[in-house]
């Protein structure tokens, strides 16, 4: 009974490692989706001169799954908006509410602010994902392990 309950127990810290990681891996993709997006925005109106709804549903099929998600349920409280900060997802909110709302120089201008401020939480993103997501992992894991091991 005593062994069942210690393999429980290092079972649910090897979930909540699980758990970290795919966070950091969630908001590393997200962003990097998110600047692809906004790169071809910028292409299709620049060159295309289509709407951004036209690019939005054509730029949907090439993005990750939990990109999607996340976007979707952005506004709402659940696993996903754990994964972005509060300031996170207000600029995120306030990059798609300004798609359309001006003409072509405007938008030029709005896609290029917004492709800085998603770049910058990109690289921020992409560096805690190599450096800290893994090390969390072993963490874990190992506080896990040790922790079983006294216990036996």
């Amino acid at each position: 009974m005593k062994f069942l309950l210690i393999v429980i127990l290092f079972c649910l810290f090897i979930c909540i490692a699980v758990i970290i990681y795919k966070i950091f891996q969630i908001r590393y993709h997200l962003f990097k989706d998110l600047s692809y997006i906004i790169s071809q925005i910028k292409n299709d109106v620049t060159y295309n001169k289509n709407t951004i709804d036209t690019i939005l549903t054509r730029v949907s099929g090439e993005l990750n799954d939990t990109t999607i998600k996340v976007l979707k349920y952005n506004s709402k409280s659940n696993f996903w908006s754990y994964c972005l900060s509060s300031k996170e997802r207000v600029t995120i909110r306030q990059m798609f509410d300004s798609f359309g709302k001006g003409d072509i120089g405007y938008e030029l201008s709005n896609l290029d602010y917004y492709k800085r401020v998603i770049d910058n939480y990109e690289s921020r993103a992409k560096y805690n994902f190599e450096k800290n997501a893994m090390m969390y992992f072993k963490l874990i894991i190992g506080f896990g392990l040790i922790f079983c091991i006294i216990l036996v």
